[in-house]
């Protein structure tokens, strides 16, 4: 299963921030590692396209998309 495309990642934001997530935040259109309680890896780090301070933050960035647009602006 590992590697494929199932829900087409073109299309998908992906929220995380263990070592056990860093293929979902690569795959995903947007990845967003949330820094929480318990900290981030710094693989999820690595892989992510935007860092979050927390989960309230990463979801604010759905809902306010301009917030997000201003951040992977080129």
């Amino acid at each position: 299963m590992e590697g494929r495309d199932f829900f087409g990642s073109a299309s998908v934001i992906a929220f995380g921030n263990g070592r056990n997530e860093v293929g979902m935040l690569r795959l995903a259109a947007i990845g967003v590692a949330i820094l929480a309680g318990e900290g981030v890896a710094i693989a999820a780090l690595q892989a992510a396209d935007v860092l979050a301070l927390g989960p309230v933050e990463a979801i604010d960035l759905v809902l306010k998309p301009k917030r997000l647009i201003a951040t992977l602006r080129r």
